[in-house]
């Protein structure tokens, strides 16, 4: 992750790493989830919330992180870049030991339906 490069929605000058966008992303979903709990009653998960977070965008050590406008053009290639995210957390589930399946499964193979955490 750390090698990988994202394409930079806002063209910045310096360029962010698949790894750093990660981390990034994880300290913002735990700052919300503690808001939430703390200052609106809320029950999320800040943990949880964050450790999904960090592995957001995982399969992209296997694609690498395609230009957002490229992603969204038109729902084809929405409903195929989906399926390419499938295969690569898919590939990606597919390395971890079977002793260790039961805890990696929702972190790569998360239902989407799932908005509890």
């Amino acid at each position: 992750m750390k090698f990988i490069r994202r394409w930079g929605l806002m063209r910045n000058t310096y360029p962010e790493s698949i790894q750093e966008h990660s981390q990034r992303v994880a300290v913002i979903a735990h700052a919300l989830a503690t808001i939430r709990n703390r200052l609106y009653g809320g029950h999320v998960d800040a943990g949880r919330t964050a450790l999904l977070a960090l592995y957001h965008d995982a399969g992209e050590v296997l694609t690498g992180d395609l230009p957002a406008p490229v992603k969204y053009f038109n729902p084809d290639i929405r409903s195929a870049y989906g399926r390419i995210e499938r295969a690569a957390a898919d590939r990606l589930f597919g390395m971890v030991p079977e002793a260790l399946r039961a805890d990696y499964r929702p972190l790569f193979l998360e239902d989407e339906a799932d908005h509890t955490h």
